[in-house]
C-alpha cells in the first residue's frame, strides 16, 4: 500500500455512496415505518417544515418553541423545504445526508487514530464506527442530532490534537485558539450537553504544557463523583433526589474551595519529581483542609437556603470518597509519567510566570465559547421567553416525581445513576455492557434480573475495567503517550460531567441517543489496547501484511452486516398506495373534521404526516414555555381551551397520573373510539 494513496478513504466512500444510493430509492413507507420511526425526530422535521413555510419556529403553528438542539435544526430546515411537495422526499434526502455525516465521522476518526495507533488498527475502528449496527441504531437511524454531534466531537478532538502537536514546536497563535473555540461552539450547539466537552478542551488549550490541562477537569469530576456517591451511600436511591438541591450546592462550594487548594498544595506539579509519600502527604493535607472550610460553609448554607433535611454525615462521606480518589489519580499519574530532569517550580512561581498567558488565552477561548452560548441564551429569552430549551426543563420537572411511571422517572438504581445498566436507556456504554452481561450469563448462567445478578454483573464490569487498566499499566510508556494524545482524559471527564448533569438533580425521559461522547471513550481505549498487541505482531517478519489480512475481512464482514440490516429495514416490503405513512393518521382523519386541533402526548410523527389538521404537543417537549408553566401550575386545561383545542388523543393513564394529575379531565365531553392503546376524546365547546 502506498503511503499517500488514500485507498481506505476511497473504498469506504464507494461502499457508502453505493449503499446510500440504493437505500434512498426504497419504497417510501419504509422510511416512515421502518427507519425514521422515532417520534422525537419528527419534532425537528415539523418545526423545520413550518419555518420554511413561514409559520415561525413552531411545531403546531400556534406555540413558539425552542425544544431542540440548534445545529441539527439548521441542517433540517433546507431539507424539509421539500416537504411542501412530498412528505417522503425530505426523508430520502435526510437518509443520504445522515449517511454522509457518518462517512465523514468515520474518515475523521481514521485520521485521528492513525496519528497514534498503527494504520490497520485505525482502519479497523473507523470501519467499526462506519458499519457497527449498535452505533447505527443509537446514533444515526433515529434521525436525530446525534449524528452531527458525533462528527463535531471527532473534528474537535482531531483539530485539538493537530494544534497540540504544532504547539510543541511553536507558540500558540490567537488564530489557532479561536479556531479550536469555534469548533467547540459547533460541537456544543450540535448537542447542548456537549458544553462540558467544550469547557474541558479549553483546559487543554489554556494550560498546555502543564499537568493542569488534564488534571483540572479530572479533579472536577472527582469532586462531583465523591459528593454524589456520598449522598447515595447515605440516602439510597431514589430517596437521594429529596436532597438534590443540597447536592448541587455542595458541588458548587466544593469546586470553588478545593481547586485552588489543590493548586497551591502542588497537586498540579510534575508528579515525576515527587515520591509516593510526598504525594500522599500533599493529598491528605489538601483534602482535609478543604473539608475544614467546606463543612462550616455547608452548615451555614443549609440554614440560609433551607436545606432542612441536609445530612451532616454526607460531609464525612465526601471526604471518605474524595481522599482515595485523589490519591489514586496522583499515583496513577506518577506511574504513567516518565522521569525527567525538569526544573521544579513552586505553584506560586508557576502562577507568576504563566498567569498572563492563562488569562489571555482563557479570555480568548472562553470568550468565543461562552460568548456564543450567551448570544444563544439571549436569543431564546427574547424570542421564546426562556433562555434554555423547554424540553430539558420539562424533563427535569418530570424527574422531580419518583412515581412518574409515564416517562420512566429519574435514575432509580445505582446502575442507572452511573449509566451502565444494560437493560434500559441509562446505558452510556452499550458495547461494554453487552459484553459484561454476556460474560455474566456465561459464567453464572442465564438467570432472571435480580439483586444477585445485579451484583455479579457489576463485578464483571469492574473486572473488565481493571483488566484493561492493568494491561495499559504494564505498557505505561506507550499507553500514557497514546491516551494523552487521543484525548482520553478530556473525553472521560466531559462524559462524566454530562452524566452527572442529568442525574445529580434528577432527569426523566433519558434516551439511548443521549450518550455520544461515551462511544468515543470505548473506541479510544479499545484502539490503544488492540494496538499494543498489533505493534508486537508488526515487528515480526511479514507482520504488517498479516495485520492487514486480519483486519480487512473484519471490515468487509461489518460492511456486509450493515448493508444487510439496511436492506432488511428499507426493503422490508412493498406497500400499496392506500397504506398510511403513519398508522394513527387515518384514524384521526376519519373521526375529526378538517381544521381540527388535536392534542397528543408526543405526536411528532402524527404532526408531520396528518393532513388539514394540527397536532398540539401536550407533554410540552415541543411546546411553548408558557404551556410548561401552565402544566406546572395545573392550569394546562385552561391553556388548551384558550387556544381552541378540539380533541385529545392519548393514553388515559398518562393524563391521569403524575405529573399531570388529571388536569385535563375538565375538558372531556365524550370518548369517541380507541386506537393503539389511546383514546380519542372530543372536548367540550363551552370551555373554550
Amino acid at each position: 500500500m502506498k503511503k499517500n494513496f488514500p485507498i481506505f478513504e476511497i473504498v469506504i466512500t464507494l461502499i457508502f455512496i453505493l449503499t446510500l444510493a440504493y437505500g434512498a430509492l426504497a419504497e417510501g413507507h419504509n422510511f416512515s415505518l421502518n427507519w425514521f420511526d422515532r417520534d422525537d425526530a419528527y419534532y425537528y422535521y415539523k418545526v423545520a417544515q413550518n419555518i420554511t413555510e413561514g409559520h415561525g419556529i413552531t411545531f403546531d403553528g400556534i406555540n413558539p418553541t425552542n425544544g431542540y438542539h440548534p445545529l441539527w435544526m439548521l441542517v433540517c430546515i433546507p431539507i424539509f423545504y421539500f416537504a411542501r411537495y412530498d412528505l417522503i422526499l425530505p426523508l430520502r434526502i435526510l437518509f443520504v445526508v445522515i449517511g454522509l455525516i457518518r462517512l465523514c465521522t468515520a474518515i475523521y476518526l481514521y485520521h485521528f487514530l492513525k496519528r497514534i495507533v498503527s494504520v490497520p488498527i485505525a482502519m479497523f475502528f473507523a470501519s467499526f464506527w462506519a458499519f457497527n449496527n449498535i452505533i447505527g441504531w443509537n446514533i444515526y437511524q433515529n434521525g436525530l442530532e446525534t449524528g452531527v454531534a458525533s462528527l463535531f466531537i471527532i473534528v474537535l478532538l482531531y483539530g485539538t490534537l493537530q494544534k497540540e502537536q504544532k504547539w510543541q514546536e511553536q507558540p500558540a497563535s490567537a488564530k489557532d485558539i479561536i479556531l479550536i473555540a469555534f469548533i467547540a461552539v459547533l460541537t456544543m450547539f450540535s448537542r447542548l450537553d456537549l458544553v462540558f466537552l467544550a469547557v474541558i478542551i479549553g483546559f487543554r488549550v489554556i494550560f498546555r504544557g502543564t499537568y493542569m490541562k488534564d488534571l483540572l477537569g479530572l479533579d472536577l469530576l472527582i469532586i462531583v463523583t465523591s459528593i454524589v456517591s456520598g449522598f447515595i451511600l447515605r440516602m439510597g436511591l431514589p430517596e437521594y433526589y429529596q436532597y438534590a438541591s443540597s447536592v448541587l450546592a455542595m458541588i458548587a462550594v466544593s469546586s470553588i474551595v478545593r481547586i485552588p487548594i489543590f493548586y497551591f498544595f502542588g497537586l498540579y506539579d510534575n508528579t515525576a519529581q515527587q515520591s509516593p509519600f510526598e504525594i500522599l502527604k500533599r493529598v491528605l493535607s489538601a483534602t482535609i483542609l478543604g473539608s475544614f472550610i467546606i463543612v462550616p460553609l455547608m452548615l451555614v448554607l443549609s440554614v440560609v437556603l433551607h436545606f432542612d433535611s441536609f445530612s451532616r454525615l454526607t460531609l464525612l462521606y465526601d471526604l471518605f470518597f474524595l481522599t482515595p480518589f485523589m490519591i489514586g489519580s496522583r499515583l496513577i499519574m506518577l506511574w504513567f509519567t516518565s522521569k525527567n530532569n525538569a526544573v521544579v517550580k513552586t505553584p506560586v512561581e508557576n502562577l507568576k510566570k504563566n498567569w498572563k498567558r492563562w488569562c489571555t488565552d482563557g479570555a480568548l477561548y472562553y470568550g468565543v465559547v461562552f460568548g456564543a452560548l450567551i448570544i444563544y441564551m439571549l436569543f431564546n429569552h427574547f424570542t421564546f421567553g426562556t433562555s434554555s430549551p423547554v424540553s430539558g426543563q420539562i424533563k427535569r420537572w418530570w424527574g422531580e416525581y419518583s412515581n412518574n411511571n409515564a416517562y420512566g422517572g429519574a435514575a432509580s438504581i445505582t446502575l442507572d445513576y452511573y449509566a451502565i445498566n444494560p437493560r434500559g436507556d441509562f446505558n452510556a456504554f452499550p458495547h461494554l455492557t453487552n459484553v459484561a452481561l454476556k460474560l455474566t450469563n456465561l459464567i453464572f448462567g442465564d438467570i432472571k434480573w435480580s439483586t444477585v445478578l445485579y451484583n455479579r454483573y457489576s463485578a464483571i464490569v469492574i473486572s473488565i475495567v481493571v483488566i484493561a487498566f492493568l494491561i495499559l499499566a504494564f505498557q505505561r510508556k506507550y499507553s500514557s503517550m497514546s491516551l494523552s494524545r487521543l484525548m482520553f482524559l478530556p473525553l472521560v471527564t466531559a462524559s462524566g460531567l454530562q452524566l452527572f448533569s442529568y442525574n445529580a438533580g434528577g432527569y426523566a425521559g433519558i434516551k439511548e441517543w443521549y450518550w455520544v461522547a461515551q462511544y468515543f471513550i470505548v473506541i479510544v481505549i479499545s484502539a490503544v489496547l488492540v494496538d499494543l498487541f498489533a505493534r508486537r505482531l508488526s515487528h515480526l517478519k511479514g507482520g504488517v501484511t498479516l495485520l492487514y489480512l486480519l483486519v480487512v475481512p473484519f471490515i468487509l464482514i461489518d460492511a456486509q452486516w450493515s448493508v444487510e440490516q439496511m436492506r432488511a429495514d428499507l426493503y422490508r416490503r412493498e406497500y400499496s398506495t392506500d397504506v398510511p405513512f403513519m398508522e394513527a393518521v387515518p384514524f384521526l382523519e376519519m373521526y375529526t373534521p378538517p381544521g381540527s386541533l388535536i392534542g397528543m402526548t408526543g405526536g411528532g410523527n402524527a404532526g408531520y404526516f396528518i393532513h388539514d389538521r394540527t397536532i398540539v404537543n401536550m407533554d410540552g417537549l415541543i411546546n411553548s414555555p408558557q404551556y410548561f408553566k401552565a402544566l406546572q401550575s395545573q392550569t394546562a386545561d385552561k391553556y388548551l381551551a384558550n387556544i381552541g383545542l378540539d380533541y385529545i388523543f392519548s393514553n388515559e393513564a398518562i393524563l391521569e397520573g403524575t405529573p399531570y394529575y388529571d388536569q385535563f379531565e375538565s375538558l372531556y365531553e365524550i370518548g369517541i373510539d380507541r386506537f393503539g392503546g389511546k383514546v380519542l376524546i372530543k372536548l367540550k365547546q363551552d370551555v373554550k
